[in-house]
């Protein structure tokens, strides 16, 4: 009998003890976890690889090539690290279901990576899979344009940071624009997007890197 009060019932120390072991177990590993520095300084230095990638096709001659799949996989890996830093600063707002957008946005960048690996390894595939594979690039741009909005509409982050995710979102048809004005055909037509693009992931890499709000760790989402 004595037995089974002390399962259903264990005394404080041992209650104790769990606590005690399940915050040194927490703690560890939210050591293991990259910080917010840490995120922002990635997305900061993969900033101007996409530019990279440009320019590796412009002295190649070509528009896929094995450097260029290179520099578009550190491009997004940067990308993802700062993805990463938006969800610990609860920046689509504190339900959980807010979250689901940075969910989906890691996807469509992790299938995008798949295809700039492809890339690494097969530059001039032809396949269909490869080119469907390749639409997850624009699904990625594009659906950032959506967390923009819904980022710059929920107000979590406050002042200029509030709309730098949106100034992102903004690069796929800035790019477009700039290349449709001044010509496709002309190889300068790119280098406005490119720009743009170091700019706008750069200072989502120090929004970042500098913000003040949030946790260092994922914190616990609001319940509503």
């Amino acid at each position: 009998m004595n037995c089974i009060k002390t399962l259903t019932n264990p005394p404080s120390y041992a209650i104790a003890s769990d606590h005690l072991r399940k915050q040194l177990y927490g703690s560890q590993i939210n050591q293991m976890k990259p910080s917010n520095k840490m995120l922002g300084l990635c997305g900061m230095v993969a900033a101007p690889f996409l530019t990279f990638q440009l320019l590796a096709g412009q002295a190649a001659d070509a528009y896929n090539t094995s450097l260029g799949g290179f520099f578009d996989l550190v491009y997004m890996v940067g990308w993802m690290c700062s993805i990463v830093g938006l969800m610990r600063l609860q920046a689509a707002g504190f339900r959980k279901n807010s979250q689901l957008l940075f969910y989906i946005q890691l996807a469509f960048l992790c299938v995008a990576n798949v295809w700039n690996i492809w890339v690494i390894i097969d530059p001039t595939n032809n396949s269909t899979f490869f080119y469907i594979l390749d639409l997850f690039w624009p699904l990625s741009n594009v659906f950032m344009l959506v967390i923009g909005i819904v980022i710059a509409v929920k107000g979590v982050l406050k002042g200029w940071r509030r709309y730098v995710v949106l100034i992102v979102g903004l690069w796929l048809p800035a790019a477009l624009g700039f290349s449709f004005l001044l010509g496709r055909e002309h190889a300068y037509a790119y280098y406005p997007g490119a720009a743009y693009s170091v700019f706008a992931w750069a200072l989502l890499g120090w929004m970042i890197f500098t913000s003040k709000h949030g946790k260092e760790s994922t914190p616990a989402l609001v319940l509503q």
